[in-house]
């Protein structure tokens, strides 16, 4: 009997693929619901015997077999945990304090800045001789050139003179004038104050810098200036610095007034209103807060911001650019809307807003209207206090209203006839903010990612004047300023100890307008990578029921005493790499205690957030004790002997940089080769009878020490050894680890001796074994360098997905390319809890086990346990539950070489896999859209979450074409699925190129997103009516492509006008709100930015902070007269920056 199969026929036409299906024979083979439920049942089945044969993971789960978590038993069994409480308060108030001393230190530094710029600058005071060519400059060819100097690990090993500053002095500035060459021999003499600084007050300080009104800016320690694509020397003009006009005139909330009625057409003044406007919203720092109104008959705002204002990052900033550049005239003039919608805004920000900020309102016009000073005396209460500068254009323009209005408001007034120069008149708008509010407060940045190479960082600035004139008046002389890093910061929180990994904990820092500078959920604050940080509400971070208790108000609300909150919070937890994978289903409860107070002195507020109960919630905050458990300290740990023991140390324990260990270590590392036979790549350095550990940067007392010690050498890794040996070490990089973690390492090596027997015995053999635990310790076996030197176990995929699957289960990643030569492989995790805790509920886990193998290994594996799938009508596969594939037949035959976007989060229902299948799951409810906000991505996220908690069978059809049946079973205690397609009794085609439900497509995840455009639409959407002659087929295809390409252009015009989306995640949601091709733009625009969409995306304002180093803003504003009207500067075009990338692919980790 012949075994024939169906076949298909590919023919390329027209460079478009049409796919012909001939059904040759319908004797085939079917697979059926009980043959799919036996397979999930057999996979189920192997994935539990390699968790515990191959990973070792241990437990009542695994019959109490040697491995992880039967060890965390045993040790409890014996009872070697004991109670403790912690006192959160007493914590916090140690850390508070240790934070007021680093600001002290901090604020002496710039004090000291400051009284020696007066005194330098002071009339009288001596002056150094010579030239500008007897001083250092920033630049090779000004001044005597740039000063010799050392890499400085204080300075993350970029070359330094710390014996000398260096000057530098904008574009735009005669570098050769009398009047610079004076401030720069006048400033020469901070060098002693900078040098004693460092000496004396603070050792660990950064950048010390001070820039003078006219320009010239001085830095210590002195280095080169950083260098353009184009070799030439960076342009700097502090003046329009955020730092720099923070000191002198504070955080502000502006609104800038723009008519565009009929007659700002003549004479050029709408494009001089537009020029004006964007060099405002230009020079607003990330401390402000900013709009703009247009009016004419009526008023309106940018639809990305109809009610607010908001933060003036970058992206924000060209936002609001792009609205004012589209401005076009028409209309009458009304001066009371316009007010009207100014002072909206500006209530509607108040409350949000720190208590030391002033208000502006810039109003541009060329008309006449009705007096609006009734709405502004009754709007501008005394707590607003705006200060309105007012600005006429034309001939026909009123002069009596504008100029009353801003004289009643404390504000400045100017007319500029037809042939006059907005920009230049606006001068005195620019000194008066930078020159006239004459602030000596000291003022805190919000953060940055500092482009001179120190990572993310805050700026402390200070306005310097002289000393008053015999009328009483000081004269502005500029700003003194000095840096932290937030490595430093996170440095003091590091600086409590709780000795268990039992306690969850972690701590947060907000400003006064409640938004976070270090938080967990945040991009590191150890990142070293240029970009724009986010910076976001801690509402946003803590979740519903953090607003719901309105929190944030509280912590804004406390003084210096310490407040305190109890809460019952439910947290989804992510299922790996967020950015793909979403959050799980599952939500984790727990009760969390806080803990906050305001740090003295300082803008900024402390939180502290501890997992569990107040024991005596009765009594005051500060005696507040939370219950927790602990290990106790061993006095002994014995050595593995090879026989079955409770818990054994495996010595030696190397740390993962074996490639720079010392000789007295060789005997203990290998290069793998072909005729050793190991699981390992050939090439490998691994360990041999050893156990390789890494501990993530916030492990250590001091996290900023460990940065400045990169890279790391090799008797930095002697010392991590011999810490690893004795518990102690002398001059270890990063201060010390704590002792708690020792013993974990100490009592984890000895499960190598477990993954070490494993290798030979069990039936799926590993390529590389590891434990992560809750500290940020991390256990490797074999040890192997890992070059990532930021890694923390806590922040990967592997971790991640075991801590969201239930305790007992197998968490299955995606292929992936390992990073170390062992092609592809995939891993399997499983979470570890602490002894004794195996069937309580709500119990976060200690850690997590992984496991990584073969991707062809498993795969044959599968096909082993499923062997109907090896029909050619019957396509099999194991799905996550974000509808990734983890295994399918094809794998099975992956070339050692293989491209990994051929294996790699292949997405189920993309278009070359089975887009049908996924849409008639989606459509039946089993598949569920859903958005998140990834602040480590930074970006919003759109996934899928597979909800099967039973098996299901169901036809496969579309457009009256049946195509199929889909059976699909749970494969029980892991977090993937086994589908199994049957096509052996369809006519149609199983791949379609476009799938919809109730006339509702449904939508690709970003990882596999495209845009339906042209004839490639209507031809492959053709293939759903069965055959490629159906006319009315066509037509209606032809229609619903015309619909979607109008959708795609909507979403990239609300790209363009709101910076929280890309045109892919406008997209999105436009399609999920299943709009049709009537919804406006502004319609679109409006949603997205009123919030009405909050049910579908998370809307979050990203804010790039300070842009004093930013590579986009290092030019001067087009344009703008800071102190010398007469001057022109040039700046580079703003440009919103593309969509981060994904966090890197786990791999071996």
């Amino acid at each position: 009997m012949h075994n024939w199969k169906m076949v298909e026929l590919r023919i390329s036409v027209t460079c478009q693929q049409v796919v012909l299906l001939f059904a040759l024979s319908t004797c085939v083979l079917a697979i059926d619901q009980a043959t799919v439920n036996s397979y999930a049942a057999a996979i189920s089945s192997f994935l539990d015997t390699t968790r515990c044969e191959s990973l070792r993971a241990g437990g009542s789960t695994c019959g109490g077999s040697s491995g992880a978590q039967t060890l965390f038993n045993n040790l409890h069994n014996s009872g070697n945990y004991e109670s403790f409480y912690v006192n959160g308060a007493h914590i916090l108030s140690s850390i508070a304090s240790n934070f007021e001393d680093l600001f002290r230190k901090k604020e002496t530094v710039i004090d000291n800045i400051a009284t020696a710029a007066r005194n330098s600058l002071a009339a009288g005071a001596e002056v150094s001789q010579g030239d500008l060519n007897t001083f250092y400059s920033a630049e090779t060819g000004m001044g005597a050139g740039v000063p010799s100097g050392v890499a400085d690990p204080n300075f993350n090993n970029k070359v330094v003179s710390t014996a000398h500053s260096v000057f530098t002095v904008p574009n735009s500035v005669n570098a050769n004038s009398a009047e610079i060459a004076d401030v720069v021999r006048r400033t020469y003499n901070l060098d002693d104050t900078f040098i004693s600084n460092v000496a004396n007050v603070d050792s660990d300080t950064k950048w010390q810098y001070f820039a003078s009104q006219n320009a010239v800016t001085r830095v210590y320690p002195g280095f080169e200036w950083d260098r353009s694509c184009d070799g030439s020397y960076s342009d700097y003009d502090p003046r329009i610095r955020p730092w720099f006009v923070l000191a002198s005139s504070g955080p502000k909330d502006i609104v800038i007034l723009i008519d565009k009625s009929g007659s700002m057409g003549q004479y050029g003044r709408m494009d001089k209103a537009i020029e004006a406007a964007q060099a405002v919203i230009s020079t607003s720092s990330a401390n402000d807060y900013i709009s703009v109104v247009q009016f004419s008959s009526t008023a309106g705002t940018p639809a990305c911001f109809p009610s607010r204002l908001v933060r003036a990052t970058s992206d924000n900033k060209q936002a609001l650019k792009d609205f004012v550049g589209d401005l076009r005239p028409s209309g009458g003039t009304d001066f009371q809307s316009a007010f009207t919608k100014a002072f909206d805004l500006i209530d509607s920000t108040r409350g949000t807003r720190g208590t030391n900020c002033q208000t502006v309102i810039v109003f541009l016009t060329d008309g006449d209207a009705e007096d609006p000073s009734s709405i502004i005396s009754a709007r501008n209460t005394q707590d607003i206090g705006a200060t309105i500068f007012s600005f006429t254009l034309g001939s026909g323009a009123s002069v009596a209203v504008p100029s009353r209005i801003a004289e009643e408001n404390n504000g400045l007034y100017s007319h500029i006839d037809d042939n006059g120069d907005l920009l230049t008149e606006m001068a005195f708008y620019y000194k008066y903010l930078a020159y006239g509010i004459q602030s000596t407060v000291m003022q805190w940045t919000a953060p940055y990612i500092d482009s001179w190479g120190l990572g993310l960082m805050i700026t402390g600035a200070k306005g310097v004047y002289s000393e008053a004139d015999s009328n009483g008046y000081h004269t502005f002389l500029g700003v003194a300023a000095a840096d932290v890093v937030l490595p430093q910061l996170l440095s003091v929180v590091q600086s409590y100890n709780l000795e268990s990994m039992a306690v969850t904990t972690y701590s947060f820092i907000v400003n006064e307008d409640g938004e976070a500078l270090v938080h967990p959920l945040q991009k590191s604050a150890l990142s070293t990578t240029v970009g724009e940080p986010i910076y976001t509400s801690i509402d946003e971070l803590e979740g519903s029921e953090f607003q719901a208790e309105d929190m944030r108000s509280l912590i804004l609300g406390t003084g210096t005493s310490i407040g305190g909150r109890q809460l019952q919070v439910n947290r989804a937890l992510p299922r790996g790499d967020i950015s793909k994978e979403g959050l799980t289903g599952n939500s984790y409860a727990q009760n969390l205690v806080y803990f906050y107070q305001r740090i003295a002195t300082t803008p900024f507020f402390i939180g502290l957030v501890i997992d569990g109960v107040v024991s005596n919630p009765g009594s005051s905050v500060a005696a507040w004790n939370v219950a927790a458990r602990k290990l106790k300290q061993l006095d002994t740990i014995p050595l593995c002997n090879g026989t079955s023991q409770q818990w054994c140390k495996k010595q030696p324990q190397l740390y993962h940089r074996i490639d720079l260990s010392p000789t007295d270590t060789s005997p203990f590392v290998k290069t793998v080769t072909s005729a050793m036979g190991a699981n390992q790549p050939d090439g490998a350095l691994i360990t041999e009878n050893a156990v390789g550990w890494v501990a993530a940067p916030t492990l250590f007392s001091s996290p900023e020490g460990y940065l400045s010690s990169l890279p790391l050498t090799a008797n930095q890794v002697l010392r991590l050894n011999e810490w690893a040996s004795t518990g102690t070490a002398t001059n270890m990089i990063g201060g010390n680890l704590p002792s708690s973690s020792h013993q974990v390492l100490m009592l984890a090596s000895g499960l190598a001796e477990s993954w070490q027997e494993a290798e030979t015995s069990a039936s799926t053999k590993g390529i590389w074994t590891y434990v992560g635990f809750s500290d940020g310790l991390a256990l490797l076996h074999p040890g192997t360098p890992i070059s990532n030197e930021f890694y923390d176990p806590r922040a990967r995929s592997w971790y991640l997905r075991g801590v969201a699957e239930d305790f007992g289960a197998s968490a299955l990643s995606t292929p992936y390319l390992d990073a170390f030569g062992a092609g592809a492989v995939l891993t399997l995790s499983s979470s570890i809890r602490e002894g004794g805790q195996e069937a309580a509920s709500g119990v976060y886990p200690i850690g997590v086990a992984g496991f990584d193998f073969s991707v062809t290994q498993f795969a044959s594996a599968i096909g082993s346990l499923s062997p109907d799938c090896s029909s050619s009508t019957v396509a099999c596969y194991l799905v996550d539950r974000s509808g990734y594939i983890v295994s399918k037949e094809s794998f099975a035959s992956l070339s050692s070489n293989a491209d990994e976007n051929s294996y790699s989060y292949l997405f189920f229902g993309d278009t070359s896999i089975e887009p049908a299948a996924f849409a008639e799951l989606y459509c039946a409810g089993h598949i569920v859209v859903n958005t998140t906000r990834s602040y480590v991505a930074e970006a919003t996220v759109t996934y899928y979450t597979l909800k099967l908690s039973s098996p299901l069978s169901m036809t496969i059809d579309g457009n009256g074409c049946t195509r199929g049946t889909l059976y699909a079973s749970p494969v029980a205690r892991s977090n993937v699925f086994f589908i199994a397609i049957d096509g052996s009794n369809t006519g149609c085609l199983r791949k379609t190129y476009y799938a919809y439900c109730s006339g509702q497509e449904y939508l690709y995840p970003q990882a596999s997103a495209q845009p339906f455009v042209s004839e490639q639409c209507a031809n492959a959407r053709q293939q759903q009516c069965g055959t490629p002659s159906s006319t009315a087929c066509l037509v209606e295809e032809q229609a619903n492509c015309a619909a979607e390409r109008q959708r795609v252009t909507l979403g990239a015009m609300a790209s363009r006008q709101c910076p929280s989306f890309s045109a892919e995640q406008a997209r999105y949601l436009v399609l999920a709100m299943g709009s049709g091709s009537s919804l406006s733009v502004a319609m679109l625009a409006g949603i997205i930015g009123g919030g009405a969409a909050a049910v579908l995306l998370v809307v979050v304002v990203a804010i790039k902070v300070k842009g004093r180093r930013s590579p986009r803003e290092r030019g001067t504003i087009n344009n703008i007269p800071v102190a010398n009207p007469t001057r022109s500067e040039v700046a580079p075009p703003g440009q919103a920056p593309a969509l981060p990338s994904a966090p890197p692919m786990y791999s071996v980790n």
